[in-house]
C-alpha cells in the first residue's frame, strides 16, 4: 500500500468511516475499509512514540477521522504521499507530552 497519494487515502478512509457507520449497506466498500486500516496502521507504527503518541485505546475509526479531518483542512497537501499526510495529522492530534512521552 506504500506509495499512494493523500487523495486515494482520504477516497479509502472516507470509505472506511461510511462501513463503521453502516457495514450492512451494500453501497459501502469493505476493500476500502480494510486499505484505509491497512495503510493507517503501517505508518502509525512506524513513527507512534517518535514522532507522536497516540494513546493506548485510540480506535481506528478515531484515527480516520482524524486524517480525514486533517486531509479536508490541509487540501494543498493531498497529491503528497499519504504516509507525510498520516504523519502530520499524527502529530497535530497526538503530540508527546509529560503525560504522553515519547519512547
Amino acid at each position: 500500500m506504500a506509495g499512494i497519494s493523500g487523495n486515494t487515502l482520504l477516497h479509502y478512509c472516507n470509505d472506511a468511516l461510511k462501513y463503521i457507520e453502516n457495514s450492512s449497506d451494500p453501497s459501502v466498500s469493505k476493500s476500502n475499509y480494510l486499505k484505509c486500516s491497512g495503510v493507517l496502521g503501517e505508518t502509525l507504527k512506524k513513527g507512534d512514540g517518535d514522532l507522536f503518541c497516540i494513546p493506548p485505546k485510540t480506535s481506528l475509526s478515531q484515527l480516520a477521522k482524524i486524517v480525514v479531518t486533517f486531509s479536508k483542512d490541509h487540501r494543498e497537501l493531498l497529491h503528497h504521499e499519504s504516509t507525510s499526510l498520516i504523519n502530520n495529522a499524527a502529530i497535530e492530534a497526538f503530540p508527546c507530552t509529560e503525560s504522553t512521552p515519547a519512547k
